[in-house]
């Protein structure tokens, strides 16, 4: 019986260090190529609505770092989702010095929002 738990167990062993070696070899065979890539294509930015046009479908959104500040022009279609809590609105609900969160991407040179949230 010792023999056969030995036996079995030497076996083991050897099963472990060829894995090893063999998962090692494959690993200095490839040059890895590691490339920053971005986690999302959507862009959020949290700031004061400044000029809502709704007759083009725009929102621009003002965020102010220190002295410097932020515009970014958003166009918003059928499929952008406004929301306040857990009301839906439109873009004409949005007031001129409203917080809002607005996450868009960036499409063909435009800003496309996916979603804007009233604070």
């Amino acid at each position: 019986m010792k023999k056969c738990i030995f036996f079995v167990l030497s076996l083991f062993l050897a099963l472990c260090i060829s894995t090893l070696s063999h998962a090692s070899e494959n690993q200095n065979s490839s040059p890895h190529n590691f490339q920053l890539m971005k986690a999302s294509e959507a862009l959020q930015i949290t700031g004061e609505a400044k000029s809502i046009n709704e007759t083009a479908g725009t929102i621009i959104v003002a965020k102010k770092f220190g002295d410097t500040t932020i515009e970014v022009n958003i166009l918003v279609d059928d499929a952008t989702q406004i929301m306040q809590s857990s009301e839906k609105k439109t873009l004409g609900d949005i007031k001129i010095g409203d917080t809002v969160v607005a996450v868009y991407t960036e499409q063909n040179g435009m800003n496309i929002a996916q979603s804007i949230s009233l604070e």
